[in-house]
């Protein structure tokens, strides 16, 4: 089986089907599915992939992520980079666009690439589209145990799958940040949070809930809404929950798109940030210290994840590390900024 032949049963050219091997161009969805389809049921192999076979590795590394325009994940890459090419592994980014059909096609064209390994921080928590795409390469048991190939999950723990993983305490991150809030007096304290069916979503959102009871702060339900991780999700509940007859006097972004959103829709509206409202965003980001105000933020150390992910990643790969599976959990710390004041309209806690 060659390349022409591969073309000859997908319909299509052979460039074609070199651009779906390789990712060096425009190829639609459907095209590229069915591409890959026919390799996977031929087995074939391109000829660079096989001699890297023969030699035992093809040193490249699978990085697959959500939302490439999150300038979290890049610092992340930029972590696990260093590590591999200190190492002479190559990175092959995968970004899923935080769709699950596109996080399959994703992972199954690293399979048809080979690569050694797999870093991945996922939209599909449940593990269902991971198991369909791994197929019988990783010979994942009904169990998730870790078996072939391997991987390092980051940012958001998949249960069930036996493999390494690197989070952050974003339970923590909440905490610390609604009691800052509680501390300055507010008790009207809104959290636009992710998705519960991630890691993230569900944790910081656990967090804040938590910080509020420990506090005998009642949680008022228009005040918690869930967002999905986008600025236009921050943009619009943030409106709403301005519009309310009793609006917040403070809240806490889930993550830095949505608190992108948040602090453009509060400048739309004329909603002074701190005078008016308090605002705190979930993880730094370049432009944090340079708005006006300059924001306050819950920060994670983003190239560390990435640099111990690899490093995990590798020690698996070259038989290094033989252990049982890890989960390393790395702290957050608040950056106070200005986008914080005392509520002096706010009552008096007791």
């Amino acid at each position: 089986m060659n390349l022409k032949e591969i073309a000859e049963l997908a319909g299509v050219s052979t460039a074609t089907v070199s651009r779906v091997i390789n990712g060096s161009g425009p190829v639609s969805p459907a095209t590229a599915e069915r591409v890959l389809n026919i390799i996977e049921q031929q087995g074939y192999v391109p000829d660079k992939i096989a001699k890297s076979l023969r030699m035992g590795q093809t040193r490249t590394i699978g990085f697959v992520v959500p939302d490439i325009s999150n300038p979290f994940f890049p610092e992340v890459l930029n972590g696990a980079q260093a590590v591999c090419a200190e190492h002479g592994y190559s990175i092959i980014l995968g970004n899923t666009n935080e769709d699950v059909d596109t996080e399959a096609k994703v992972v199954r064209s690293l399979r048809v690439q080979h690569a050694d390994g797999l870093l991945m921080i996922l939209v599909d928590e449940s593990g269902s589209t991971l198991r369909s795409a791994l197929g019988a390469r990783t010979q994942v048991s009904s169990s998730g145990r870790r078996s072939g190939l391997p991987i390092v999950f980051i940012d958001r723990y998949i249960r069930g799958f036996e493999y390494d993983s690197v989070i952050i305490d974003n339970e923590g991150g909440t905490t610390q940040a609604t009691d800052y809030l509680l501390e300055l007096g507010h008790t009207k304290i809104a959290m636009i949070h992710g998705p519960l069916t991630t890691t993230p979503g569900e944790r910081r959102l656990r967090g804040y809930m938590k910080a509020m009871r420990d506090a005998g702060v009642p949680v008022r339900s228009e005040y918690v809404a869930e967002g999905d991780f986008r600025t236009r999700s921050g943009y619009e509940i943030a409106g709403r929950m301005m519009e309310l007859a009793d609006p917040p006097t403070a809240i806490i972004g889930g993550n830095n798109l949505m608190t992108i959103g948040i602090f453009q829709r509060l400048a739309d509206m004329g909603v002074c940030i701190p005078d008016r409202v308090s605002l705190i965003g979930f993880d730094d980001f370049t432009l944090a210290a340079n708005l006006t105000p300059a924001l306050t933020v819950v920060d994670r150390p983003m190239a560390d994840m990435g640099r111990i992910a690899a490093e995990l990643l590798l020690s698996r790969i070259e038989g290094r590390d033989e252990s049982a599976t890890r989960q390393v959990i790395l702290p957050t710390r608040l950056k106070i900024r200005d986008s914080c004041r005392r509520c002096i309209d706010c009552a008096v806690r007791s």
